[in-house]
């Protein structure tokens, strides 16, 4: 499936946003996703799978900026993490890039002030940056299994004290 047909199948009258819980979109035969092709959309959860994306533009998730809540991409091509692209999903909870070609995380992930799981396993990251997880301050869980993961920096990761009913828990990060 191109992202043209994928678009076309996406297309609804100007200003009407359809309802969707969750879209999978599987097999998309495109290197770059790119363009409006969600502008239409009221989604939740998002899936792309099995597809050969490299790139996704900066400007392709705005359109569900307010709705989605959950964002997984698995067994792309990417080659970086597409950190211009997830800034503006400010109500996303769960973020997933599984089976990828990302080898260094070097840019801090930002925006996302929802953003409380991050998976990014089964691919070829080598090292990560002290301060790439820095700014996700309701950050709970990180999985990162299945990299090639030698060290992590030196304070990368800050404990948190959370305070609930009077009792203190100690979290990672």
């Amino acid at each position: 499936m191109s992202t043209a047909i994928l678009s076309a199948a996406l297309a609804f009258p100007t200003g009407y946003k359809i309802p969707v819980e969750n879209l999978t979109v599987t097999m998309l035969n495109t290197e770059k996703l790119y363009g409006n092709i969600f502008s239409n959309l009221n989604c939740t959860t998002l899936r792309i799978e099995n597809s050969p994306l490299k790139e996704i533009s900066s400007d392709v998730f705005i359109p569900l900026k307010d709705s989605l809540i959950k964002l997984e991409i698995i067994n792309s091509q990417l080659d970086e993490m597409p950190v211009s692209a997830l800034q503006e999903l400010e109500n996303l909870v769960t973020l997933t890039i599984d089976q990828h070609n990302i080898s260094i995380l070097d840019k801090p992930i930002t925006g996302m002030g929802n953003l409380q799981n991050i998976h990014i396993s089964n691919g070829n990251i080598t090292e990560f940056k002290k301060d790439t997880f820095a700014s996700l301050s309701k950050l709970v869980r990180l999985d990162l299994h299945g990299n090639n993961l030698k060290t992590i920096p030196s304070d990368s990761f800050k404990v948190k004290i959370l305070l609930s009913d009077s009792k203190s828990e100690l979290a990672q990060f």
